[in-house]
């Protein structure tokens, strides 16, 4: 017999599976909510941090993949990653990048800027979170902004 905390895991996961469908059909920026997922979430909140979750889970593979096997430099792998995951996510894209000034997303979005500044060397461990993270987020903007980094051939993202 699954316990309680498996049944809810595989709950959610089941319903961030079908909002992810249901965003790339609709192409809309707005989390749908309805009773289904209201029993798999407590608010739309919730289901926008567990869409995040997602989004960082697939960008993070794809940075570790692109640091251990494309020859380029870290700030060019964190580029590939990056648009890698956008193109396979873009519903979840198209949502985070339209809530992005939602609050509850701040702490989320603090970690996923820090972490790629310093894959791509654009800060260091040692610096304090604050100071990475917005050395991560000039990075992510010159990523939207021109669809790659600065210096990366536009076919490499």
């Amino acid at each position: 017999m699954m316990s309680e905390a498996w049944e809810n895991y595989h709950r959610r996961a089941a319903a961030v599976n079908d909002v992810v469908v249901w965003l790339d059909r609709s192409r809309s920026d707005q989390t749908p909510w309805n009773p289904t997922l209201a029993t798999a979430f407590e608010s739309t909140d919730d289901l926008l941090v567990a869409l995040h979750d997602l989004w960082s889970r697939r960008l993070l593979a794809r940075v570790d993949m692109e640091l251990e096997t494309h020859p380029g430099p870290p700030a060019e792998c964190v580029s590939i990653a990056w648009h890698a995951a956008a193109r396979t996510l873009p519903g979840v894209r198209r949502v985070l990048d339209a809530q992005a000034d939602n609050p509850v997303l701040a702490p989320s979005q603090l970690s996923e800027h820090r972490l790629l500044a310093v894959a791509a060397g654009y800060a260091g461990l040692a610096q304090p979170i604050e100071q990475a993270a917005r050395a991560g987020r000039l990075l992510v903007a010159e990523l939207r902004r021109s669809g790659r980094l600065a210096g990366v051939p536009t076919g490499a993202s």
